[in-house]
């Protein structure tokens, strides 16, 4: 692969090195990769993938905040304008559905899941980048009082167990959007109704 001089030519390169390395993260697990074998096999030297990334964590957390990250903060601008609970779960679940069928979040949290214990910073990143924003946004339009963070949490379990399930026991069984748009639509108008006698 030539050299990328320009500017358009190094996010080319870099978009080529993040897909490389999901592709190998998800495949070989992320203790078992080395930045050797991204670079192969997005088919540049080894020295040049140290120009983009200092190391396997930095490449991850680039995958995390581009690919999920800044995906999040249109819809949590979506969900601070909402006028109410029925609005704001609708937007929530347009947003779930979107992130788990048109983004790497699923291999993502496969190798999260999976190497956790190994690498607790990666956990500790993605919360921040991720989980952390969603209930800091739910949290606000609730209350922004601790009691608001413990709905706030309430209403992000659904999502992460329907994620975690779906991982973990149904990988070989992919849910389609419709499929997903029906089960957290279901699961979010049963909080709806526990939540409409204080909202």
């Amino acid at each position: 692969m030539k050299r990328a001089n320009d500017k358009a030519g190094k996010a080319f390169r870099e978009q080529t090195i993040l897909q490389a390395a999901l592709t190998l993260f998800a495949k070989n697990g992320f203790q078992a990769t080395k930045m050797e074998s991204i670079a192969a096999a997005a088919g540049i030297s080894k020295g040049t993938i140290y120009l983009y990334f200092d190391n396997k964590e930095a490449l991850f957390r680039r995958l995390i905040t581009q690919q999920i990250g800044n995906k999040l903060q249109d819809g949590i601008k979506q969900l601070e304008r909402a006028q109410s609970l029925s609005e704001m779960f609708a937007l929530m679940t347009d947003e779930m559905v979107m992130l788990l069928t048109e983004t790497p979040l699923p291999q993502l949290l496969r190798i999260l899941i999976s190497e956790s214990a190994i690498f607790p910073e990666m956990v500790a990143f993605y919360r921040e980048c991720v989980i952390e924003r969603w209930l800091g946004a739910l949290s606000k339009k609730l209350g922004d009082d601790e009691q608001a963070r413990h709905l706030a949490k309430l209403i992000m379990a659904p999502y992460v167990l329907s994620i975690l399930s779906q991982e973990i026991f149904f990988a070989d069984q992919p849910s389609d959007k419709e499929t997903l748009r029906t089960l957290f639509a279901t699961q979010f108008k049963m909080i709806e109704q526990l939540l409409q006698a204080r909202y």
